[in-house]
C-alpha cells in the first residue's frame, strides 16, 4: 500500500512537471522549445495490473532541474508582474491625486471668474447708471434751455422782452410782487455771495415801465433788463501789410517767458480748442447760454490764441502756458446776429471769481447795465483786474459798458503806424493803446485770419497785465503800465490813446508799494 502511495505522488509529481512545461511555454517561447524538444517518453510500468514505465528526458536532463528552473520563471514572472501592478496602482494613485488637485483648481479658477463677473457686473452696472445720471442732467440741461424771447428796444440796445433781473445780498428780502411779477430763476452766486433773480414781467404792460414799477417796490436791491452785449471785431481785408506777431512783440517790448501759473479768464463765444494753436493749451470752457441757440466760436477762438496760443513756427500768443478759463456766453439769432445777456454774464463772472483768475478779457459791448456793474465791483474788490474793448461804435459813438465803468482797464486799437482804429470809440475811459488792426490770428475750424476791431487790441493788454499781476493784489499795477507807455497822440492822456501804446515791464512786482 506505501509503494502505491508512492508511486502515485511521484506520478503527480511528473503530471505537474508537465502541465508546468505548457505554462512556461505560454510565457518563453524559448522555454516552450526546450519543452517541446524534451518531452518525456512513457511506456507502460506494472503495477496492480497497470504498467507504468518513466523515461528521463533527451540529453540527460532530469525532470527535478526542469522543475526548479520553471518554479524560478514562474516566481520571477510573479514577482514582475507584482512589481508592475505594485507600480500601475502608485501611477494611477498620483493620478488621482494630480485629477483631484486639477478639479480643485478648475473649481478654483471657475469661482474666480464668478467673482470677476460679478465685479465686472457691478462695474458695468455702476457704469451703466452714471451714464444714465449723465444723460439725465443732460436732458435736465436741455430742457432748462428755451426759446429765445421776442427782444426788446431799450433807446437803441435791444435787451429780452418781458423779462426783468434783481440783484441783491443773499440775505436780503425782497418784496416782489409774484402775482404779477412771478419768479422764474433764483440763483445763489458764491463767488460774488450775491443773489440773482429772474422774474417774468406783464405782458401787457411795456418793460421800462415794469422795471420802474419794480424799484418803487424794492428798495435793497438793483433792477434791471436783461440786456444784450455784442463781440467786438471784424474781419479785415484792406490790403495792407499785416501786424505780424515779429512787430507786435517789438513795438510792446514782449521778452519770452513762462507763463505757467498764471490764470486768465475770459469772457467770450465758446472756443475751438481744436485749433492746432489751442489744442495742447490749458483751456477750461464753461457754457452760460440759456437758449437753444448756435454758439459761435470764431470770436473767442481768435482772442483765446492772442492769449495763449501756440503753433510751433507758425503762431505764438502773448501769455503761453498761461491757464485760460474761459466762459461761453454768445449766442446766434436772426440768422447772422451774435449777442449775450447780462445774466449770462454776471454768470460768468461769478465763475471766473471762483477759478481765482486774475485779469479777466471782456472783448464786447453794450449799453449801460446797474447789475453788470455791480458784479464788475464786486469782481474788482476780490482783485481781479477787468480789461474790456472800448467798442467800434466810431469817434462820435457814446461809451460803450463794461469800457466805461470805472476801474475798468478800457483798451482801443491801432495799427502797425500806430494810428488808431478809425472805428473805435473814443473817450476819458480810454486807458491804453494796443495792436489791433491787420492782426493774425486764429480762426475757427483750422488756419489763421487778418482780423481789426478794439476786441483784437484787448487781450495783449490782458496777457501784459495778467503777467505783472502780483498774487496778493496789493500792487496797482495798471498805475506802474501807466508810467510806462509809449506816448501816441497828444503829449500826455488823451481821449484818443488814453496813455499810450502799453508796453511789457520786467520790474519785480512784488517790490513795488501800492499807491
Amino acid at each position: 500500500m506505501k509503494n502505491l502511495d508512492r508511486l502515485f505522488s511521484e506520478w503527480l509529481k511528473k503530471t505537474f512537471v508537465l502541465i508546468s512545461l505548457v505554462i512556461l511555454s505560454i510565457f518563453s517561447a524559448s522555454e516552450y522549445s526546450v519543452a517541446q524538444s524534451n518531452l518525456p517518453i512513457v511506456s507502460e510500468a506494472a503495477y496492480n495490473g497497470f504498467d507504468i514505465t518513466l523515461v528521463s528526458f533527451a540529453q540527460g536532463r532530469k525532470i527535478d532541474m526542469v522543475s526548479e528552473r520553471i518554479t524560478e520563471r514562474i516566481a520571477e514572472r510573479a514577482l514582475k508582474l507584482a512589481a508592475e501592478r505594485a507600480e500601475n496602482k502608485a501611477a494611477t494613485k498620483a493620478e488621482i491625486k494630480a485629477q483631484i488637485k486639477a478639479e480643485a483648481m478648475a473649481t478654483r479658477r471657475v469661482a474666480d471668474r464668478i467673482k470677476n463677473t460679478d465685479k465686472i457686473r457691478i462695474k458695468r452696472k455702476s457704469a451703466i447708471a452714471a451714464h444714465r445720471k449723465e444723460r439725465k442732467i443732460k436732458k435736465k440741461a436741455l430742457n432748462r434751455m428755451r426759446e429765445l424771447p421776442e427782444l426788446y428796444d431799450d433807446n437803441g440796445f435791444k435787451a429780452i422782452n418781458h423779462e426783468l433781473l434783481i440783484l441783491a445780498k443773499k440775505d436780503s428780502f425782497l418784496n416782489i410782487d409774484e402775482k404779477n411779477y412771478p419768479i422764474t430763476e433764483r440763483k445763489y452766486l458764491a463767488g460774488l455771495d450775491m443773489v440773482l433773480i429772474k422774474v417774468s414781467s406783464p405782458k401787457n404792460k411795456n418793460l421800462s415801465q415794469s422795471a420802474s414799477e419794480m424799484k418803487s417796490l424794492i428798495d435793497n436791491a438793483d433792477i434791471s433788463l436783461n440786456h444784450l452785449f455784442i463781440p467786438e471785431f471784424q474781419d479785415t481785408d484792406d490790403g495792407n501789410a499785416p501786424y505780424t506777431i515779429t512787430d507786435i512783440s517789438q513795438s510792446l517790448n514782449l521778452t519770452t517767458s513762462d507763463a505757467t501759473g498764471i490764470r486768465i479768464g475770459l469772457i467770450d463765444t465758446m472756443v475751438d480748442t481744436s485749433h492746432s494753436a489751442l489744442i495742447n493749451q490749458a483751456i477750461t470752457i464753461e457754457d452760460f447760454v440759456p437758449y437753444d441757440k448756435e454758439r459761435p466760436k470764431y470770436h473767442g477762438t481768435a482772442i483765446a490764441a492772442i492769449l495763449v496760443g501756440h503753433d510751433p513756427d507758425k503762431y505764438k500768443g502773448i501769455a503761453v502756458g498761461a491757464k485760460l478759463y474761459a466762459a461761453s456766453v454768445f449766442f446766434k439769432y436772426d440768422k447772422t446776429k451774435v449777442a449775450a445777456t447780462t445774466e449770462s454774464l454776471i454768470l460768468a463772472l461769478d465763475w471766473l471769481v471762483r477759478q481765482k483768475t486774475s485779469v479777466i478779457n471782456m472783448s464786447l459791448s453794450g449799453p449801460p447795465d446797474p447789475l453788470l456793474e455791480i458784479a464788475i465791483n464786486k469782481v474788482m474788490e476780490k482783485g481781479s483786474i477787468i480789461v474790456a474793448a472800448v467798442g467800434n461804435g466810431g469817434p462820435a459813438a457814446a461809451p460803450l459798458y463794461p469800457a466805461a465803468y470805472p476801474g475798468v482797464v478800457a483798451v482801443t486799437a491801432v495799427d502797425k503806424q500806430q494810428h488808431v482804429y478809425l472805428q473805435a470809440n473814443r473817450g476819458r475811459h480810454v486807458a491804453f493803446s494796443a495792436p489791433g488792426v491787420n492782426i493774425p490770428t486764429a480762426n475757427a475750424g483750422g488756419g489763421y485770419q487778418i482780423r481789426s476791431g478794439t476786441s483784437i487790441a484787448a487781450p495783449f493788454v490782458s496777457a501784459i497785465l495778467a503777467e505783472l499781476s502780483p498774487e496778493n493784489g496789493t500792487v496797482n499795477i495798471v498805475k506802474l503800465l501807466e508810467k510806462n507807455t509809449i506816448d501816441l497822440g497828444k503829449k500826455g492822456f488823451d481821449s484818443t490813446y488814453g496813455y499810450g501804446l502799453i508796453q511789457a515791464v520786467s520790474t519785480q512786482v512784488s517790490a513795488l508799494k501800492s499807491d
